[in-house]
């Protein structure tokens, strides 16, 4: 494609010294005139859109795990304020976080979902700075430890698990399957 001595990369990059260049792609690019696009170029205004759509919500993925991982927790957010208030131990806590780790690179859409609303739930109920959220974690601290128990169980860390974890987990499963996340796992898998 180009003639001089500057070279192209598997990914279509062309090299400019420390700099890149990114082509467009020709469907993408601007089309003054309005004129259809020629027969060889595929260009599906609706596709165009799904496509920024799910580059949209991969990046919103991406922010929501750097925003996870700041928190030091991996892909647990609940669990972790609850380990950070002693509510957990440290071998199911560990393996809670090796469960999460693990859902993280085989159902990185149920993790968004997960995220979507326990980030928010940890920041504004389990603060643990009034007496309405130390309440909170209080009355919640059963669940956690059914869950966190539950999750070190599939992983492997203890021998036996939890029945209420599993339910949650379960209807959790559920739930995700009705949220819009689901469908954004179908489209980007």
């Amino acid at each position: 494609m180009y003639e001089d001595n500057r070279k192209i990369d598997s990914q279509g990059f062309l090299s400019q010294g420390t700099k890149t260049y990114t082509p467009k792609p020709i469907s993408m690019r601007f089309n003054p005139a309005n004129k259809p696009a020629p027969d060889h170029i595929n260009y599906d205004k609706e596709a165009v859109r799904q496509r920024k759509i799910q580059q949209r919500q991969l990046a919103m993925q991406e922010e929501q795990m750097e925003d996870a991982k700041d928190a030091g927790g991996g892909g647990s957010v609940i669990c972790t304020r609850y380990f950070e208030h002693g509510y957990l131990d440290e071998h199911v806590f560990s393996a809670d976080c090796v469960f999460a780790d693990r859902l993280m690179l085989e159902n990185p859409a149920f993790i968004a979902w997960y995220w979507s609303w326990g980030i928010p739930f940890v920041n504004t109920v389990l603060h643990g700075q009034t007496k309405l959220s130390r309440l909170a974690i209080w009355l919640g601290s059963p669940l956690c430890k059914a869950w966190a128990q539950e999750m070190a169980f599939q992983v492997g860390a203890v021998h036996k698990g939890s029945r209420v974890g599993k339910w949650m987990m379960k209807t959790g499963q559920f739930i995700f399957k009705l949220s819009k996340y689901s469908r954004m796992e179908k489209a980007v898998c």
